[in-house]
């Protein structure tokens, strides 16, 4: 799982910030599951998913100000580092860099939820460790991406055969595992990724 999304020296500024960002959010008293949810799809995640240095340099209230077009205020106080919701975020920046997956990706595999019921016993220990664990989650089965959408959008196999075009066979073997969905016609590919409202990575392996 080790591929990088920036340079390492961008890492440090990038989780400060994103712990900083989750901190002041729950600080306010927001709900921080609507708020995660926004900020996986906004224009933030996805610049430092593709290691936009601009965005990497940004402070967490230009985030804020960014994802709520400037509608919510929030104050320049100090953040307190020793707090879960700090800590979850300095540890999604560290798991996205680490990893190269899109924040939409790691929430739906180790939700935001999860990460926080994890700091009592992770908090003190070293980032790595929390890497481990996060391993544990984000190492899906081959063929379980395909069925995962697949059900997400409430469709049967041989709905989603119908809507994308493919026959049901490839489907059951790809969702098994059976034949490498990797290395299937980038057409049939597409038309699956449509089919299911996802990115074509999203249903890669």
């Amino acid at each position: 799982m080790d591929v990088e999304s920036y340079r390492d020296d961008w890492l440090p500024y990038v989780s400060e910030t994103l712990g900083s960002l989750l901190w002041r959010v729950a600080d306010k008293g927001m709900d921080l599951t609507d708020f995660y949810r926004l900020f996986v799809f906004s224009n933030v995640a996805k610049q430092i998913e593709n290691g936009n240095c601009r965005y990497l340099s940004l402070s967490s209230l230009d985030y804020l100000d960014e994802i709520y077009e400037g509608k919510e205020e929030f104050d320049d106080s100090k953040v307190v580092q020793a707090d879960r919701y700090y800590w979850a975020g300095y540890s999604l920046a560290y798991l996205q860099y680490k990893t190269c997956l899109r924040f939409k990706t790691i929430e739906e595999r180790f939700p935001l939820k999860r990460i926080l019921e994890l700091y009592p016993t992770l908090h003190e220990a070293s980032i790595e460790k929390f890497y481990d664990v996060a391993d544990e989650y984000l190492s899906i089965p081959k063929g379980s991406n395909l069925k995962k959408f697949r059900e997400a959008n409430g469709l049967t196999q041989k709905e989603l055969s119908e809507k994308a075009r493919v026959d049901i066979r490839s489907i059951q073997m790809y969702e098994q595992g059976r034949n490498d969905i990797n290395k299937a016609e980038v057409d049939k590919v597409i038309r699956l990724a449509r089919a299911l409202n996802a990115d074509i990575l999203d249903i890669l392996n």
